[in-house]
C-alpha cells in the first residue's frame, strides 16, 4: 500500500517524502520521534534530532520490563539479550537536540544521561475544534456523564464500573471530532487510570471543553506542570481503594458547577498552548542557527 496523509491531518500536511528519501547532507535537519530512536544512526552527515513526545511507548520500543508488561515473555527476553535499551540511548545521545513535549518526558530523558542543555521544550496543543470558544464555555445544565477512554486503564474503568453500574459510563470511541465535542461540552466528567505518555490529547480536549478530569499518577499524571488539576482530582491508585474513586467521582457529579472553577488553571494552560508552541518553534530554530554557526567557527 501507498502511504498517504490521513484524512484528519491534511490540514496540517500537503506533502511528504518517506524516510529513506530524506538527503543525508550536513544542511539537512532530520526530526526523529522517540518510537524510532535507531533511526539516529542512519544518518550520518544530517543533524538529527530528537523529539520526546511520548515516554511510555520509547519504553515499550526498548525496555524489557515494558516488553514484557506489553508484548510478553519472548520480546522482553529478546530485548534483554539484545541490550535494546543500552543501545537505544547510545544511538540517540548522537542527537545534539532533544525535544520534549512534557516535564515527564524532561526527567526521563535526563535521568538516562541526556544532557539538560540539550533538552529544549516543544510541546503541541489540540486541535482548534476543541479550543474554540473556551472563554465562552457553559457550565450548567449539563449531564451527569462520565467520560472515559476504553483503550486504557480499561481493567480498572471496569471496576469502577461494576461498582456503580447507576452511572452513566460513555466510552470515547467511534466519534467524529465534532461529535466528541458535542458531547464534552454537555458533559461533566472526563476519567482516566491509564498511562499517560505525555501530556495526553483526550483529557486537555475534554477540559477544554469544561468537562472536570480525574486522573491516575501514572506518567505524566503524576507531574502537575504536564496537569495542573486540583489534588484531589489525581488519585495514586495504590493508596486510594475503588470505592473511593468511586464516592470522588459522583461527589464531582454532585458539585459539579461548584467543582469545575478549579480546573480554571488547567483550562488556562490548554487555551495557551498553541501561542507557547510558536514560541517554543522559535526558540528551537535559534538553537538550529546556534549549532550552524558553531559549525562554521569549526
Amino acid at each position: 500500500m501507498e502511504p498517504s496523509i490521513p484524512q484528519q491531518y491534511k490540514r496540517y500536511v500537503s506533502e511528504f517524502i518517506t524516510a529513506d528519501l530524506i538527503p543525508d547532507t550536513k544542511d539537512s535537519y532530520v526530526v526523529i520521534p522517540e518510537t524510532r530512536p535507531f533511526y539516529v544512526k542512519q544518518f550520518k552527515n544530517a543533524t538529527t534530532i530528537f523529539w520526546w513526545l511520548s515516554v511510555d511507548f520509547f519504553k515499550i520500543q526498548c525496555d524489557p520490563k515494558y516488553k514484557f508488561e506489553n508484548q510478553g515473555i519472548p520480546q522482553a527476553i529478546k530485548a534483554l539479550m539484545l541490550q535494546t535499551k543500552k543501545r537505544a540511548f547510545a544511538s540517540i545521545k548522537k542527537a545534539p537536540i532533544h525535544l520534549y513535549q512534557s516535564e515527564y518526558a524532561r526527567q526521563y530523558a535526563i535521568s538516562h544521561g541526556i544532557a539538560p542543555s540539550a533538552l529544549i521544550k516543544l510541546s503541541d496543543y489540540v486541535n482548534d475544534d476543541y479550543r474554540t470558544g473556551i472563554d465562552y464555555l457553559s457550565f450548567s445544565n449539563r449531564r451527569q456523564n462520565v467520560l472515559y477512554n476504553p483503550k486504557k486503564g480499561r481493567r480498572y474503568t471496569e471496576q469502577l464500573i461494576k461498582l456503580a453500574p447507576n452511572l452513566h459510563w460513555i466510552p470515547l470511541q467511534g466519534y467524529s471530532n465534532q461529535q466528541l465535542v458535542s458531547l464534552m461540552k454537555e458533559s461533566m466528567l472526563y476519567i482516566d487510570f491509564g498511562f499517560h505518555p505525555g501530556k495526553d490529547r483526550l483529557p486537555r480536549e475534554a477540559a477544554a471543553c469544561g468537562t472536570c478530569v480525574i486522573t491516575g499518577k501514572q506518567g505524566a499524571a503524576a507531574f502537575e506542570n504536564d496537569y495542573p488539576i486540583p489534588e484531589w482530582a489525581s488519585i495514586n491508585q495504590a493508596d486510594v481503594s475503588p470505592i473511593e474513586v468511586v464516592q470522588t467521582i459522583q461527589y464531582v457529579l454532585n458539585n459539579y458547577e461548584q467543582l469545575i472553577e478549579e480546573f480554571s488553571p488547567y483550562r488556562s494552560m490548554i487555551k495557551g498552548e498553541k501561542e507557547v508552541f510558536k514560541a517554543d518553534l522559535q526558540t528551537f530554530v535559534h538553537s538550529i542557527n546556534g549549532l550552524e554557526k558553531n559549525a562554521d567557527v569549526q
